[in-house]
């Protein structure tokens, strides 16, 4: 997680971690905690605010299979609603807003 929030951190990080989410959701209870709960929340901010660049990781997903309540909880905090974090939906607007200029 703390490697998936570094300022440079890769695309093969992501994907390392969206596979280890993968990995431990069968265990999510074990994990979820108050002192994790940060982290997750991070972990949202930087997916959505870098979505161009991460869009083909379905770490949104994996997130919310593993961390359902602080996800909600993040996106209730910054006003986001489950279908603006959709990549298809970000993506397509990429896409229209490209077609219009």
């Amino acid at each position: 997680m703390i490697n998936a929030l570094q300022p440079n951190s890769s695309k093969q990080t992501w994907l390392d971690l969206n596979h280890v989410l993968a990995v431990i959701q069968p265990y999510s209870h074990f994990v979820a905690s108050a002192s994790i709960s940060h982290y997750v929340e991070r972990l949202f901010l930087h997916y959505v605010s870098n979505m161009d660049k991460l869009f083909d990781i379905p770490i949104l997903d994996s997130l919310t299979s593993v961390f359902p309540r602080d996800i909600s909880r993040a996106k209730a905090k910054y006003g986001v609603s489950p279908d603006d974090c959709s990549a298809a939906v970000f993506y397509k607007s990429k896409l229209l807003s490209k077609l219009v200029d």
